[in-house]
């Protein structure tokens, strides 16, 4: 089998296309997040502390999502729209890649929620690139 490099354009384009339509979309739904919403994940995250009785620990539940994590966008009410739901299942590795980065560096003492989201959506955006690719790459074979 031989890849259609033609083919492959095109597909790419489309998935760029369609990527870009979605994530302009669900950008444009919903204000930035304010800056004492940042700080409020910043107060939420997990504090341990070293005793001389050992390690001491608290924590409170992130509210992440797509929306936090990738867009900088308020969650609506904890649930996403169906809209959002369907992107981030047909984004599954990505969108699960960019949750685990955010929710390992939010665990960590140092940086700061932003600095995690910018790091989330890097890794989002990375595997997404991989992701979408390789499904180019399979839609363009043709026979030889």
């Amino acid at each position: 089998m031989r890849i259609d490099r033609g083919r492959f354009r095109t597909v790419s384009l489309v998935i760029l296309v369609a990527h870009a339509v979605a994530i302009g979309a669900f950008l444009v739904s919903r204000p930035p997040l304010p800056a004492d919403h940042w700080a409020m994940l910043d107060r939420h995250r997990s504090d341990v502390k070293e005793t001389s009785a050992g390690l001491n620990g608290s924590f409170s539940l992130n509210p992440h999502s797509l929306n936090v994590v990738l867009a900088r966008r308020p969650v609506g009410g904890g649930w996403e729209s169906a809209p959002v739901g369907l992107f981030q299942i047909i984004n599954l590795p990505a969108y699960l890649a960019a949750l685990t980065t955010f929710d390992l560096l939010q665990a960590k003492p140092g940086g700061t929620s932003r600095i995690h989201s910018d790091a989330a959506t890097a890794v989002f955006a990375a595997v997404a690139l991989i992701q979408w690719s390789l499904l180019a790459l399979l839609l363009s074979k043709r026979r030889m």
